[in-house]
C-alpha cells in the first residue's frame, strides 16, 4: 500500500535545531567543530567524500529522495559516533541517502551554514525584475561573502566546491545551476529559531519557510555557483 503525508503550506521547510549538547544534528557547527577537532564537520566531509567517488554521475543527484528508513539508520550512526560510521558503497550502496542525510544536516544546523546575520543580508539582495524572474548584484553578493564567520568558512567553501563539481557534470546528472539550487537554496539559507546561551537551543521555537520564500535562496545559490565561488578571482567581476 502507498502512504501519502500531507505537509501545511507554510510548514514546507523547517530548521529543527536540538534541545541537547550531544550527538551530531541540531547542534551549532562551532561546538560540533570543537568536539570533532576539525575544520568542517566529519559528516560532511565524509559524505562529500563519498558522493564525489561515485555519485557526480548520477541523474538527479540531491533532487532524488531516497528510503527515509535507510537515512534515518544512517542519521542514527552519526549521532553515536561520526568517526566510526562506514559509508562506502559496500555499507551504503545508494547514494540518494549520503545526500539526503547531508541536506538534512544543514537544515538542522540551530543556525544557517552562512551564519544567520549573513543569510539576512545575502536574501535582502535578491530583487524581481519581472514576474518569476530575480537577480542577485555579483559585486554586492562577493562582498557579503568576505564576512562569513572564521569557523563557518572552510564549510560554505566545502559545500560549494563539491557543489560546483556536480554542476561540472550537469550533462549527465541533469542537476543545473537552477536546479541543485532548488533543492539546496532554502536548505542553506533558511532562518533560524531564537537562539540564546552561546548557541545552545533552549527553546524548541522552528522558523519555517513557504513555497514564495523559496525564491531568494534559489536565486543567491544560483548566483554562487554560476559565479564560481569560492574559486573566483575578484577581477574576474569586470567580466560578469
Amino acid at each position: 500500500s502507498v502512504k501519502l503525508l500531507h505537509f501545511n503550506r507554510p510548514s514546507i521547510l523547517r530548521r529543527e535545531p536540538s534541545l541537547s549538547q550531544c550527538g551530531t544534528f541540531g547542534i551549532a557547527l562551532e561546538f560540533v567543530l570543537d568536539r570533532e577537532h576539525c575544520e568542517v564537520p566529519v559528516l560532511i566531509q565524509k559524505c562529500v567524500r563519498e558522493i564525489e567517488k561515485r555519485g557526480l554521475q548520477t541523474v538527479g543527484l540531491y533532487r532524488r529522495c531516497a528510503a527515509a528508513k535507510k537515512r534515518h539508520i544512517l542519521r542514527k550512526a552519526f549521532e553515536a559516533n561520526s568517526h566510526a560510521v562506514n559509508i562506502s558503497e559496500e555499507h551504503v550502496p545508494d547514494v540518494h541517502v549520503l545526500t539526503d542525510l547531508l541536506k538534512e544536516y544543514l537544515r538542522t544546523l540551530p543556525e544557517p551554514v552562512f551564519s544567520q546575520k549573513l543569510c539576512h543580508l545575502l536574501l535582502k539582495l535578491v530583487e524581481q525584475t519581472e514576474p518569476g524572474k530575480f537577480t542577485v548584484d555579483t559585486t554586492d553578493l562577493l562582498s557579503l561573502l568576505k564576512h562569513i564567520p572564521e569557523r563557518n568558512l572552510p564549510t560554505c567553501q566545502l559545500l560549494l566546491r563539491h557543489f560546483r563539481l556536480i554542476l561540472e557534470n550537469s550533462d549527465v546528472n541533469r542537476m543545473t545551476a537552477e536546479n541543485l539550487s532548488i533543492c539546496l537554496g532554502p536548505v542553506l539559507l533558511c532562518p533560524s529559531p531564537v537562539c540564546e546561551n552561546e548557541g545552545l537551543i533552549r527553546r524548541r521555537t522552528s522558523t519555517v519557510i513557504c513555497i514564495e520564500e523559496f525564491k531568494a535562496p534559489t536565486a543567491v545559490i544560483t548566483a554562487l555557483l554560476e559565479l564560481g565561488w569560492p574559486d573566483i578571482e575578484a577581477d574576474t567581476l569586470k567580466a560578469v
